[in-house]
């Protein structure tokens, strides 16, 4: 059971790239107006896939907008499997990747 949920999240994280992709290459103005949270569900090798997009404003950072796409691959009994990457943005068009650090509370 275990291979068949890492198997549905590895087949998932292409489509989260290229939402990520997306996403990196959005105006700061137009992330700043996404909504904090968006869900999508994708079905993966017979498994249901939860792809998570967080959009979060930091007013204290210079009102630097932080952007994750995480995956969690549902298994029986609360063994899931979770992916995530993201950035940061700032309005001079800034842009980094999070460090694992910053990525703990979604994965």
């Amino acid at each position: 059971m275990a291979s068949s949920i890492a198997s549905a999240l590895s087949a998932a994280i292409p489509a989260a790239e290229k939402s990520l992709g997306v996403l990196r290459a959005t105006p700061y103005q137009e992330l700043r107006r996404l909504p904090t949270q968006s869900i999508a569900e994708l079905a993966h090798c017979g498994r249901r896939v939860t792809l998570t997009t967080y959009v979060e404003v930091f007013a204290q950072h210079g009102d630097e907008v932080q952007v994750v796409i995480q995956l969690v691959a549902h298994g029986w009994l609360g063994i899931n499997r979770v992916w995530a990457q993201g950035f940061r943005a700032t309005h001079r068009g800034v842009r980094r990747r999070l460090r694992k650090a910053e990525l703990r509370g979604y994965t």
